[in-house]
């Protein structure tokens, strides 16, 4: 993601420098080479934080959106600056994105590289072959083209692992292990990122092994840019500039996409359905792309397990998304993945296969034959019992390692980052957070947990009132599955939002929530529920050597009424819950997410809060907020000398 820092020296007072396209600038630093960490920064704006946009939702970004034509009529700068009022580099040069014109790589690789000011950003360089912009797209079979997107797969068994962004250096190594699993997967291959090159410069041989293994090829644009924010013209080359290049490695080119962030509003939904293309998005996100690093990946490695264990191959299936440019996902989660999906009995398909769509329906041309008969390495089982170590049943009895829960004593994990009930497939009782869940999913101890809507099917509770609807016992299986990604409602899969980390409320657009947005009007009740009580309230954070939390209800305009302080922590935070909103660890490091508005990642902290505000904390904070960087927001941001308050209104 572009950056553009407000510098505060937390031990050193308080310098801080502006880099936006439409303020005052500063000259900061050389460039420096963008790589595969940098996309992951970007993408960490977008994926894992918001659900697959629909009309009506749309996603902020940092750069310019640009009408038709307009990139054309851009004047070219001082040949020094780049972007907004600077104009635009001169011809052969790129803008970075920092805003500075250059030719290497640190200036010109995508998605970083503002194409719209960069004419040699790699985005902008159209592959040698025959341009296929003329062609005929008919609309065979019956998946849905264009529109709001395809988000999971129709046949009970099936799992549909995807992968974006590649390929890579790693990709190879990972087309052996599916071969040695009788497993093949969907490629979503994007034709220049990350300084990878042209994939028919680079990579014809692995993306021609692909389908020769029996895997499908499917795109993910030519450069990773936002399409929301691009002209129509410049969306269409995104799409136009990968069939090139597929034309020319294969003699054919996909139906199949994935927008890049998972965005693709109004606008491009359309022109997806003009270029006959299926937008596709995903069930399952095993977000190994945020856990890079050997020491976090087992993070991955668990929320595959918790899927394995939320759903059967007798009923159910999932359309996986990961992403093949990182070492850790190629190596440890892939294998791990392949090996679950073997010894679980699921059948790892293609997209197009986990859909009912044929085979001559996935491409446009010379479409080969695709006679391959996958048979996994172990055959196919189909039983309603799991097996797994240190288990609890809903009972609270203990079952011993290596025996198995019968469909009517569903066992249960003890909850290792305090996350419990039906979603997470996790007990609390035993667990080091408290016995109780609560009604957000969520261990603990306090009144908050063991009181109202204590869900008694996932730990101890203390009132007779407590929930326990969202466990399941007696055999009894509802027809709703609590969605795993955010998304809710009759074109989701029927997910229901209830009992969802993302809130119980599904909203008229399919999304779950706990706001007025989603538990007012239009609200879905058949998918959660609606009409809930929503309290406003502020946070303030102050980081000093020392982190405090402190949550109120009772606001002043600068000040906390203190007689309503619900949590103050110092120097180890180690689990906070309000309203659905709040849920993280911290102990020497951050180690878990706070729920669908904030998330924290180890050593880096990210934050997204609806759209707004959002925070890379490294030894140094950027704050970008509405798509503009202020040293004071109006009472919602104040810089102190060794402090930080941070005021932020109705945003949970």
């Amino acid at each position: 993601m572009r950056w553009f820092p407000v510098l505060l020296a937390t031990l050193a007072g308080l310098e801080a420098a502006q880099a936006h396209r439409d303020g005052p600038h500063v000259k900061l630093a050389v460039p420096h080479r963008r790589r595969v960490e940098d996309l992951r920064q970007k993408r960490n704006a977008f994926e894992p934080w918001n659900p697959p946009t629909v009309a009506n939702k749309p996603r902020g970004h940092r750069r310019n959106h640009l009408s038709p034509r307009q990139t054309t009529a851009i004047a070219v700068g001082d040949n020094s600056r780049c972007g907004g009022t600077y104009g635009r580099c001169a011809d052969g040069y790129c803008c970075s994105a920092s805003g500075w014109c250059g030719q290497t790589a640190s200036y010109c690789s995508s998605p970083d590289c503002q194409i719209s000011y960069g004419p040699a950003c790699d985005g902008n360089q159209k592959p040698s072959g025959a341009d296929t912009s003329g062609d005929a797209r008919p609309l065979k079979g019956s998946v849905p083209y264009g529109g709001v997107g395809i988000y999971n797969c129709v046949n009970d068994g099936d799992v549909a692992i995807t992968y974006d962004d590649g390929p890579y250096i790693y990709t190879a190594a990972m087309l052996d292990a599916f071969k040695a699993h009788g497993a093949v997967a969907t490629w979503f291959i994007t034709g220049n990122n990350i300084g990878k090159g042209m994939i028919n410069v680079a990579y014809s041989d692995v993306i021609q092994r692909m389908v020769a293994d029996g895997h499908q090829i499917a795109s993910h644009t030519w450069s990773h840019e936002n399409l929301d924010q691009m002209t129509q013209e410049q969306r269409k080359n995104q799409m136009v500039y990968n069939e090139i290049a597929f034309q020319s490695i294969l003699g054919f080119y996909p139906t199949y996409m994935r927008p890049p962030y998972s965005i693709c509003g109004q606008d491009c939904q359309a022109q997806m359905l003009e270029l006959g293309y299926h937008i596709t998005y995903f069930d399952l996100d095993t977000q190994g792309y945020l856990h890079t690093d050997p020491s976090q990946i087992a993070f991955s490695v668990g929320l595959w397990d918790q899927a394995m264990q939320a759903r059967s191959p007798c009923n159910g299936s999932y359309l996986h998304i990961e992403h093949d440019i990182h070492q850790q996902i190629a190596t440890t989660l892939t294998n791990h993945i392949l090996d679950s999906v073997v010894a679980n009995g699921w059948n790892a398909v293609t997209v197009g296969t986990c859909l009912g769509d044929p085979p001559e329906n996935w491409y446009r041309g010379n479409v080969p034959s695709y006679n391959f008969k996958i048979t996994p390495v172990s055959a196919p089982v189909c039983s309603s019992t799991a097996t797994s170590n240190s288990l609890l049943n809903l009972t609270g009895s203990a079952v011993l390692t290596g025996t198995s829960a019968t469909s009517t004593s569903i066992a249960l994990a003890i909850s290792l980052d305090a996350a419990c009930g039906s979603v997470s497939g996790q007990t609390c009782q035993g667990s080091t957070f408290g016995d109780c869940c609560s009604q957000y999913g969520y261990c603990g101890k306090t009144e908050f947990h063991c009181g109202a809507g204590c869900q008694s099917g996932f730990g101890k509770c203390t009132t007779s009132d407590s929930s326990s609807s969202t466990a399941v016992n007696s055999g009894t299986v509802s027809a709703l599955l609590v969605s795993l990604t955010g998304s809710c409602g009759a074109n989701n899969g029927n997910a229901t939002c209830a009992g969802s980390i993302f809130g119980n409320c599904c909203s008229q657009y399919g999304y779950c929530g706990s706001d007025i947005d989603f538990c007012g009007t239009g609200c879905q009740s058949d998918f959660g529920s609606c009409g809930e009580s929503i309290f406003w309230i502020h946070v303030y954070f102050v980081f000093c050597i020392h982190v405090y939390f402190i949550l109120c209800y009772n606001v002043s305009v600068v000040f906390c009424d203190y007689r309503y302080v619900q949590f103050t922590f110092k120097n180890h935070v180690f689990f906070v819950q309000y309203h659905n909103h709040i849920y993280f660890i911290i102990q020497h490091h951050v180690q878990f997410v706070f729920e669908n508005h904030i998330y924290f990642i180890q050593y880096h902290i990210y934050f997204i809060i609806q759209h707004h505000v959002q925070f890379v904390f490294e030894n140094h904070i950027y704050f970008i907020i509405q798509h503009h960087v202020q040293f004071v927001f109006k009472n919602h941001v104040y810089f102190i000398q060794y402090y930080i308050y941070i005021i932020i209104k109705h945003h949970f």
